[in-house]
């Protein structure tokens, strides 16, 4: 899974941004002011899966280090949002193993991040068939509406 992981991003780097919201996270040394990016939502029979990027909204490099996006003590990304504006349904990311503690089949939040950004990922179910476009929501960000599905 590593390796598959590892291709995705690799190859999703210098994709153009879809979508994007300025935000800010509260990381463990203050309030950081950041950018994320949606690069792709794509759905499938079996599941959707997005890449976006989370940035420095100065181009400096800034702490993102916060419990903001997951649960603590977790630094993963499972509260990003897929809402689905015909049911208005919202999915989150696939969690797996023990339900007190339960993974994510998402990304890992970066200590911190620049300019550039660092690609990050996650694995969702599946959107209603027919569906092409999204919002897409992250807490502490306005939410990214009328979001194009990928197709193929």
């Amino acid at each position: 899974m590593d390796d598959a992981i590892a291709k995705v991003m690799a190859s999703s780097a210098d994709m153009p941004a879809i979508a994007s919201s300025k935000g800010s996270l509260e990381a463990a040394v203050g309030t950081s002011s950041v950018r994320a990016e949606v690069l792709q939502v794509k759905s499938t029979a079996q599941a959707t899966r997005v890449i976006w990027r989370l940035k420095s909204a100065s181009g400096k490099s800034v702490a993102t280090n916060t419990f903001q996006l997951s649960r603590p003590p977790l630094f993963d990304t499972r509260q990003l949002g897929i809402v689905d504006p015909k049911t208005k349904k919202t999915i989150h990311p696939f969690t797996y193993g023990e339900p007190q503690d339960p993974g994510c089949v998402c990304s890992t939040l970066p200590d911190s991040v620049n300019g550039d950004g660092v690609v990050l990922y996650a694995v969702l179910p599946p959107l209603p068939s027919g569906t092409s476009l999204v919002n897409v929501t992250l807490p502490g960000f306005k939410t990214m509406t009328g979001v194009q599905l990928t197709s193929s």
